[in-house]
């Protein structure tokens, strides 16, 4: 039995009683395969946990599913299995990491050019030297700066421009794995003032 199969269908209750467990013996039922200020991510085979340490893991985990459960989401969002009802964990398809010049080669662009792209197309700061791209990695530029407009995405673009925050699904597809960050989340509990 997996662990989604152990969730599937809990009572909150149930679920409370699934993340206190999960909070305190993860480590030993699964591998610790990331850590952030404040969610931990365990290696569940085909899937990851993402269990909250704080509010702002909370948060974070409550951004993710609403975006990904949203009809007008982006299909750039790796998919989340389950959440559990007061958002202390939730169950996301496990990737393949992505490094720079992977995420290069599966788009087109890097990573800086996709930061000096929202910052010059949202923000307004400053010019950039515009690339050639094919018809496929406009589109894929064109959506994620819709996503940003469209989902109040953190402003600072801090999920968006490292690597990590990116992976290859079992479809080969690149797909956004960390997108809690929205501005709401950060002003709350990061002390960002973003507008």
């Amino acid at each position: 039995m997996g662990i989604v199969d152990i969730v599937k269908g809990k009572i909150p209750e149930q679920e409370r009683i699934v993340y206190a467990k999960l909070k305190r013996h993860a480590s030993m039922w699964f591998e610790k395969m990331a850590q952030g200020s404040s969610r931990d991510v365990y290696d569940a085979g085909d899937y990851v946990i993402k269990v909250v340490k704080n509010v702002k893991g909370i948060a974070q985990n409550e951004v993710e599913s609403n975006l990904y459960n949203d009809g007008y989401a982006p299909s750039f969002l790796a998919e989340i299995i389950y959440t559990a009802s007061d958002n202390s964990f939730l169950i996301m398809e496990k990737c393949k990491k992505v490094t720079k010049a992977s995420f290069k080669s599966q788009v087109g662009f890097s990573l800086e050019y996709l930061l000096d792209y929202l910052i010059y197309t949202i923000v307004g700061r400053y010019s950039f030297k515009q690339i050639e791209l094919s018809e496929e990695s406009e589109q894929f530029l064109s959506d994620i700066h819709e996503y940003v407009m469209s989902f109040s995405i953190d402003k600072s673009f801090a999920d968006l421009a490292q690597s990590s925050s990116w992976g290859i699904n079992r479809d080969g597809d690149l797909v956004l794995i960390d997108y809690g960050l929205n501005n709401d989340v950060a002003k709350k509990h990061y002390n960002r003032g973003r507008k």
